[in-house]
């Protein structure tokens, strides 16, 4: 994820922040995938609780990805609350973002719809995007998310062009294409629903539920106006595809 991030040239400062010390160890174990990411100057690396570092840094951020591990496993749970992404967003620059990895596939229908629920009741603004595979992405923030800059800044970058060409995104409506719901939708059928929080979060529990299907819908005529794509320059493509 780090890698990744880093390929954008204008990214300034990256801060690696992870809670299993063993991992930030045997980083470098694997510069074969990650490029030596730890070793790039503009890298800080820090041993901490993800939460705990939010609560003592003054630091603001353009992009936050929270890649935990899957609520369902010990502890988890604690970083898919209201009160954590309270947190995140107080430390988002004016457009800043936050990524929330959504592993649908491992949580159970109502773990899904309850750490969708509890997203949108921080953000303001949210759209959800297929990743590789199976996994989904929650963007947030607390500005509208505009997708035109995806083509005006797709070519600028040669290193995120190639990482993006190993999935099959060769174009920038390949990446528009990958949006799954807008924010209208995303409110509709999940907002307002069960939140959680710190003193009422019961998705540790959740991994003794039938593991039922997370279905999360698909309508591309809704997405389209959600979008506004016909102010995409990329809009009529899009439609097609």
């Amino acid at each position: 994820t780090a890698d990744a991030i880093r390929d954008h040239a204008t990214i300034e400062q990256l801060h690696i922040v992870e809670s299993n010390d063993q991992l930030l160890r045997s980083a470098g174990e694997f510069s074969e995938f990650n490029e030596n990411v730890c070793r790039d100057p503009r890298v800080e690396l820090f041993y901490d609780d993800p939460r705990h570092f939010l609560r003592v840094t003054d630091d603001k951020y353009d992009l936050i990805v929270s890649n935990t591990a899957p609520p369902m496993q010990a502890g988890q749970y604690r970083y898919y609350s209201r009160e954590f992404y309270e947190d995140v967003r107080d430390h988002l620059t004016e457009y800043g973002v936050v990524a929330q990895w959504l592993p649908t596939y491992r949580m159970p229908a109502v773990a899904t719809e309850r750490l969708i629920s509890t997203f949108l009741s921080v953000l303001d603004h949210a759209i959800l995007i297929f990743g590789a595979g199976e996994d989904f992405i929650l963007l947030g923030s607390q500005q509208t998310i505009d997708l035109s800059q995806i083509t005006k800044r797709f070519k600028e970058q040669g290193l995120v062009g190639a990482d993006l060409y190993r999935f099959q995104v060769y174009r920038p409506v390949s990446l528009l294409a990958r949006v799954a719901a807008g924010d209208a939708a995303l409110r509709k059928r999940f907002g307002g629903k069960h939140i959680l929080s710190d003193q009422g979060n019961d998705l540790a529990r959740m991994v003794f539920q039938s593991r039922s299907t997370s279905l999360l819908v698909y309508d591309p005529v809704t997405l389209l106006a959600d979008i506004d794509a016909d102010h995409l320059r990329d809009g009529d493509d899009l439609a097609k595809i």
